[in-house]
């Protein structure tokens, strides 16, 4: 017959509520027997009824579950003894234990004052198998990126031509192998530079206004002079485009730099000529 004492029907009261919550729960006293327990733990863990019942030891769960193979492999006593020693520590602790049917539990436990503790049972399989659904996407998404930089690389390796780009800092974030043998580094090695410290101070003063005409949101072609790493005298012929986004905020720049020593001696040579020409077509007019 039911207790319908006031104190019986609140335990019914609190014993329903316990079971609407998804989540399975045991309370233990100081000499590891079962105080309360709810009805969600024993679908959860397919624990037989039996079980329930108050006063059972905690080393009967543990029998249990060793034989079911649980725990995996090994003496059932030792494995049985080990988990009553680390209760009967009653200290916090939390755990994930991979069932053999694959779900996952997450165990956490609190002691109570004067002995005894409370622990909480929560299946996160769906929590565990999404955040390993994220890692593997991420993980292929990385790979990709990779892959598709080493492709990028390989492009801009191929290009005659020194391509790179720095940030707003300015900072490099990529450089081809042209760009950066030209200031004497490898493409590894300049990325996260900033940029007075690879071109130099004395090249930075000169082309500042131009770096900072294009972190404005203007495209920008300049040339310059330098002595490369190699001891050999070039003029250089950039141009900066502003790497913009949809709402037109600049986040860095691209560059695009040729060596034009070659193109101006040509030049210079052709004036040359022509100047020689027409020295010789006036001399012999006046002739």
């Amino acid at each position: 017959m039911a207790d319908e004492t006031p104190a019986g029907v609140q335990l019914r009261l609190l014993q329903a509520a316990l079971d609407h919550i998804n989540q399975g729960f045991t309370v233990f006293d100081r000499d590891l027997r079962l105080v309360a327990s709810n009805r969600w733990l024993f679908e959860l863990l397919e624990l037989p009824e039996r079980l329930a019942r108050p006063g059972t030891p905690f080393a009967e769960f543990m029998r249990f579950n060793a034989e079911r193979g649980e725990y995996g492999d090994g003496d059932i006593e030792t494995m049985v003894a080990e988990r009553v020693r680390r209760a009967g520590a009653f200290r916090p602790h939390y755990l994930e234990r991979k069932r053999p049917n694959g779900e996952i539990v997450a165990i956490k436990g609190e002691p109570l004052p004067g002995g005894g503790f409370v622990t909480t049972y929560t299946d996160i399989t769906d929590q565990r198998q999404r955040e390993e659904a994220l890692e593997r996407a991420v993980s292929d998404r990385t790979a990709a990126l990779r892959e598709s930089e080493q492709r990028l690389r390989l492009i801009t390796d191929a290009i005659p031509a020194l391509i790179a780009r720095f940030d707003a800092e300015p900072c490099y974030t990529f450089a081809n192998r042209r760009y950066a043998t030209w200031f004497g580094l490898t493409a590894e090695s300049i990325v996260g530079r900033a940029v007075p410290e690879v071109i130099g101070d004395r090249l930075y003063r000169e082309l500042e206004p131009h770096l900072r005409h294009a972190l404005a949101g203007h495209e920008v072609t300049y040339e310059y002079q330098r002595t490369g790493p190699d001891g050999r005298f070039a003029e250089m012929r950039s141009t900066l485009l502003p790497d913009m986004d949809e709402h037109g905020e600049v986040h860095g720049c691209f560059v695009l730099s040729l060596d034009i020593t070659e193109q101006k001696l040509r030049e210079a040579e052709l004036q040359q000529a022509q100047k020689m020409e027409a020295v010789g077509q006036l001399t012999g007019g006046v002739a």
